[in-house]
């Protein structure tokens, strides 16, 4: 006989009434198509709350060169500023680098409202880059994109207004991925050193071989945005049908030594893909001897603070996250 599959924590009530229709996966050329194809955020969306929350946004261009993932060019970074802040006053920053399993989004789904409020409550800059995506760029092409939008901060700190002893990389999903491979270059390239990362329900793990992985699919008839499926083709967009050795600075999770890494916070949702693999990297983290900060969402399935914003688990998820981030900028 076929083993009956383990089951599966249930879902908070609250998040599943409020959960729209996901589009099941995305696993194969035509509904990843499709999924690229859907209206993008743009930064005149994000303007009025951001004209609400008294943020300014303005562009700039990072060159790219001597990546050994990929050609000689150049990105675009946005970034976003207390508009009663001169360029003279140095803030904290963020570099906020935007889900989207590193194939899907742009730079402006970094800008959730969450994460403009943490620009206008803690008075620090948001950065985020338009980071090369996959399948056009293999892994490790987004994450030392990444590191280098952070070096390049480090080069203007002076003009940009930024306080290079408050740094902090920040990520959702895919995002939170490259912001791990951005802490690990920012230890083992010479810095610039970071005060923290913040990784939300991060894509660390390109095994899929977690208890949590198995959980979460199709067959099982799953309420989520981001089934083992498509995390699965995802992954293959990243390293392509046969990766070989992969990299640290590729998939978090083959990483041998974690020490020296910046204090961290790591939250994932109970009822989701990668909440073995993100469980499993904070409990190494702490190992390591970090600084760690771990939640376990009950009931959470990928995202849902940002699909079901006004849930009592997802309020208390966003709490927490802009708590962690007062306590490591002080006062």
């Amino acid at each position: 006989m076929t083993p009956s599959p383990a089951p599966r924590p249930p879902y908070d009530p609250e998040l599943l009434a409020g959960a729209p229709v996901f589009p099941g996966a995305i696993d194969s050329p035509e509904p990843f198509a499709a999924y690229r194809a859907r209206a993008q955020p743009t930064a005149a969306g994000l303007a009025p709350l951001m004209a609400e929350l008294g943020l300014a946004h303005t562009e700039a261009t990072v060159p790219l060169r001597g990546l050994p993932s990929m050609p000689d060019g150049a990105m675009t970074v946005s970034l976003i500023r207390p508009v009663d802040a001169p360029l003279t006053e140095a803030l904290p920053a963020v570099l906020d680098l935007h889900g989207g399993g590193m194939v899907f989004g742009n730079r402006f789904d970094s800008f959730l409202p969450e994460h403009l409020r943490w620009a206008a409550e803690h008075r620090l800059v948001l950065i985020s880059p338009e980071y090369p995506l996959a399948p056009e760029h293999r892994a490790p092409a987004g994450g030392e994109a990444c590191f280098a939008a952070l070096r390049w901060v480090e080069a203007n700190a002076v003009e940009l207004g930024v306080d290079l002893a408050r740094l902090i990389v920040a990520g959702v999903s895919g995002g939170a991925g490259l912001a791990a491979a951005v802490a690990l270059q920012a230890r083992d390239l010479g810095g610039p050193a970071l005060l923290g990362q913040l990784l939300v329900c991060p894509m660390l793990d390109h095994t899929g071989s977690t208890a949590s992985a198995a959980q979460f699919t199709v067959a099982r008839g799953v309420v989520d945005p981001w089934l083992q499926e498509t995390n699965a083709y995802a992954w293959r967009m990243l390293l392509g049908d046969e990766p070989g050795e992969v990299h640290p600075y590729a998939s978090a999770w083959v990483a041998d030594d974690l020490a020296g890494l910046p204090a961290s916070y790591v939250d994932v949702g109970s009822a989701e893909v990668f909440r073995d693999a993100d469980i499993a990297f904070a409990q190494r983290l702490l190992a390591a001897g970090v600084d760690t900060e771990l939640h376990v969402w009950p009931g959470g399935f990928h995202g849902f603070d940002a699909v079901v914003p006004g849930a009592a688990v997802s309020r208390r998820a966003v709490a927490a996250r802009s708590a962690w981030l007062g306590r490591l900028l002080g006062p």
